[in-house]
This record gives structure tokens, sequence and C-alpha cells, in this order.
């Protein structure tokens, strides 16, 4: 009972470190906030935008408040912020302003789950502690 408890409370911190992103344009220039959690930012990730193509339109570095601006050269762009560790997300940003007023601008946040990291994590924990119950037992 207490591993399954102590499983449990491991999965509840599997997203800690999930990186977000919000993307917003004025118009002529996209402002992307890339963030852990709302009080650790993520400062000098690596910024790349992509169009549709895949062709890369330019590379930018987020400064200390996890925030890059860079020119809206195209109305729908891949927006890739890859930190440290591993820790990588990405969103696709379509701007609209250019057709609505400045009052209902186009915000996208990246708040997607991913099914197979949560499997794959609860297997990896699962077999951790089967590895250390059948070490117990042996004893």
């Amino acid at each position: 009972m207490k591993y399954l408890l102590l499983i449990t409370l491991l999965c509840l911190n599997l997203f800690a470190h999930k990186l977000y992103i919000i993307a917003d344009d004025d118009g002529e220039n996209i402002t992307i906030k890339s963030y852990f959690t709302r009080s650790s930012f993520c400062q000098e990730c690596d910024v790349i935008v992509e169009d549709t193509n895949q062709n890369t339109l330019g590379t930018y570095k987020t400064d200390a408040n996890g925030i890059a601006i860079f020119p809206l050269s195209n109305n729908k762009v891949n927006i890739t912020v890859s930190a440290s560790m591993g820790h990588q997300n990405k969103i696709e940003y379509e701007s609209t302003s250019s057709l609505l007023p400045s009052s209902e601008k186009n915000t996208k946040t990246s708040e997607e789950f991913s099914f197979f990291k949560i499997v794959f994590s609860l297997l990896v924990l699962i077999a951790i502690f089967g590895v250390l119950y059948i070490l117990k037992r042996k004893k």
C-alpha cells in the first residue's frame, strides 16, 4: 500500500518542469513567453521559428524573463523552444492580427498532454519499484 502511495505522489510531479509557451503578436512582432512554472522562466532558451515548410526563419534566445521577440514575417509559423536537459515544446502559431482589431488578438498557448509520456513515466516508476521490491525480498 505504501508503494502505491509513493508511486502516486511521484506521478503528481511528472510535469513539474513541463515547458509552456505563450505566443502573441501585435501585427509587426511576435512575442514568445516560455516558462516552466509561473515563477520559473525559461531563461536563455533557444527559440527556432520555421514556416509551414520547415524552412528556418530565424533562431533567437529568450531573456531573463523567458521572453523572445521577433518580426512577424509569415502569418503561420511553427515555434520551437528548447531548454536544457531535453525540455522542449513546439506550437503552431497563426497570426490573425491583420484581420482583427487589436482588442481581439490571437493568443496561442501550449497546454498539450502527451499520453505516451505519461504511460512511459508510469512504466519506468513501476520497474524501479519492482526492482527495489525484489531486492528487499531477497534479503
